[in-house]
């Protein structure tokens, strides 16, 4: 996510330049996020949405699986590993 200075900036190059792809290649940026914040803009111009940068936005944290019994499930596999020939073991992709 962007900061304001960041958008001000988007908008000033794109009323410069007059195109995605260039606002994009000056910024390093995707022509798409560059797209997505003009229309947010003009979407807040036209009284269609409140806020540029939502205040109360919701990060979503993976969920962690790695249990105890898992743990020890892991710990197994990798013993048992050890007794089998480098070609013939399991990866951890596997595993």
């Amino acid at each position: 996510m962007k900061t304001m200075a960041d958008i001000r900036r988007i908008v000033d190059l794109y009323e410069l330049y007059g195109s995605y792809k260039k606002v994009a290649r000056e910024l390093s940026i995707s022509p798409n996020t560059a797209k997505k914040y003009l229309r947010r803009i003009k979407d807040l111009q036209n009284g269609e949405a409140e806020e540029i940068l939502p205040k109360n936005r919701k990060i979503i944290q993976p969920s962690r699986v790695l249990t105890e019994t898992v743990r020890l499930k892991i710990h197994q596999y990798l013993e048992s590993n050890l007794e089998h020939p480098r070609k013939q073991r399991l990866t951890a992709k596997r595993i």
